[in-house]
């Protein structure tokens, strides 16, 4: 008997050592295909920081407020030019490439002529209302040229985030990396130049951050004529329905969280510069500003492996994606956000300056809502790799709803800590929801067929 007790404690200590070597060669071999991409995110973090330095050095909190609307309204004029398909171009490409020219050409053509005819009419309506969105979003009419110089690279913008949805199709991460860089780049030079000619107009700064981009866009379209060979020619006739259609359920899925997130967080702005004036706002913006930095290092990084991971495999092989996710997310997000935290002073004066080390009270609870947001974030994505439109859609403007009804409850009592603390609670409520919506996946019975 004792003998037998023995053995299987032996057989436990190989079994634990086998999950450790496991989960080692699943890390390793995930570190392997983030690190180009990851490298070019770190120097798009530094280009922000560097950004955000300058903003708050010559033009104050309300300045970063400002940005923060900028930043805003170009990732809603992102989606509208490309209907928010980049998912599914990605996913698609990523499946057809092996499939026969035939169908990988129909994917190609049919995603271009939808960005392109979203991207036109997103061009036309942006200057139309050019006036009324310079006065609702920046709240001055100074800033009609820059929403008029937006909407004419709106058309950049969509070719070339299909260009990017192409690259990472077929795995060229290291050439998205490579784009990331020369965006920061283009970022850097505009400061650099903005510092050396000295003080210039906030308008005229957003304007060359506008511009900054198009390095980049001739990049990624240069690399993409060097893949040309794994590709198919592209086809400007007419096709079938379902070539178009197939793309709808990545449209609304993504569509809908690319316009949510940032007009909820222009509405939360808005409530703060309506009871406490840009500066309270822009001390808000510092806080938020710092914790998307760090976390879009993440998310961006691991999106560009995690979606075509997630869409190629069966739910078994889903479930193993999120478990390995989550191992490696979580922890890495409470370490990140505590070393923020512990150093929150001296980083906000240095990204920023000393007007904003006011923000530093707000950090510990922002960290939390960080975890809860980035937890459900890896379960989140089960969602768009399974088509669950309409799940997806309840639970998003569901989170919004709440993220805007607590901010104007708690704007009016706290200001900017009511703004993060809106968050927060936000980000643990629909933690929970997903937890609850993927309540099977972490049932032990699951790990293997009976």
């Amino acid at each position: 008997m004792e003998n037998i007790t023995q053995l299987q404690g032996v057989g436990t200590d190989l079994a634990a050592a086998g999950t450790w070597r496991t989960w080692g060669t699943q890390f390793s071999t995930i570190t392997r295909r983030i690190m180009p991409a990851f490298t070019g995110n770190v120097f798009r973090l530094a280009a922000s920081f560097l950004l955000s330095k300058y903003v708050a050095t010559f033009h104050g909190p309300a300045g970063v407020a400002l940005l923060g609307q900028f930043t805003n309204l170009n990732g809603i004029l992102q989606s509208l030019s490309t209907g928010s398909i980049d998912n599914g171009v990605v996913r698609y490409v990523a499946e057809t490439r092996r499939a026969g020219p035939a169908r990988l050409t129909m994917v190609l053509s049919a995603s271009a002529q939808i960005i392109g005819v979203l991207s036109c009419a997103t061009m036309l309506g942006v200057l139309l209302l050019s006036g009324r969105l310079a006065g609702n979003v920046f709240y001055s009419a100074d800033y009609t040229g820059l929403v008029i110089l937006m909407s004419v690279l709106a058309l950049g913008q969509g070719a070339f985030s299909w260009a990017s949805g192409v690259l990472n199709g077929l795995g060229r991460l290291g050439t998205l990396g490579l784009v990331n860089i020369i965006g920061a780049a283009g970022t850097i030079t505009v400061v650099c130049v903005a510092v050396f000619t000295g003080q210039v107009k906030h308008q005229h700064l957003l304007a060359g951050l506008a511009l900054a981009n198009l390095p980049a866009v001739g990049y990624a379209f240069w690399q993409l004529t060097r893949s040309w060979s794994d590709l198919a020619p592209l086809r400007l006739h007419r096709w079938p329905m379902q070539a178009y259609t197939q793309f709808i359920r990545y449209s609304v899925m993504s569509g809908a969280a690319a316009l949510i997130v940032p007009l909820t967080a222009m509405a939360v702005r808005g409530l703060l510069v309506q009871h406490g004036g840009l500066e309270q706002a822009g001390i808000y913006e510092g806080v938020t500003r710092l914790s998307t930095a760090y976390l879009s290092l993440i998310t961006t990084t691991l999106g560009m492996y995690y979606l075509p991971r997630m869409s190629g495999a069966t739910q078994d092989g889903q479930r193993q994606e999120m478990r390995t996710m989550l191992r490696l997310v979580a922890p890495g997000v409470m370490l990140l956000g505590l070393v923020v935290w512990v150093l929150r002073d001296p980083l906000f004066t240095l990204v920023y300056s000393r007007d904003f080390t006011v923000s530093g009270r707000l950090m510990l609870v922002q960290v939390a809502g960080d975890c809860f947001k980035m937890s459900s974030w890896v379960l989140a994505y089960q969602m768009i790799a399974r088509g669950m439109v309409g799940t997806f859609l309840l639970t998003e403007m569901s989170s919004a709803a709440l993220r805007v009804a607590s901010a104007a409850w708690l704007i009016p009592l706290l200001g900017p800590e009511g703004a993060v603390a809106s968050y927060t609670v936000t980000s643990a409520a629909y933690l929970l929801v997903m937890l609850w919506i993927f309540r099977e996946q972490f049932k032990p019975h699951n790990d293997r067929p009976a």
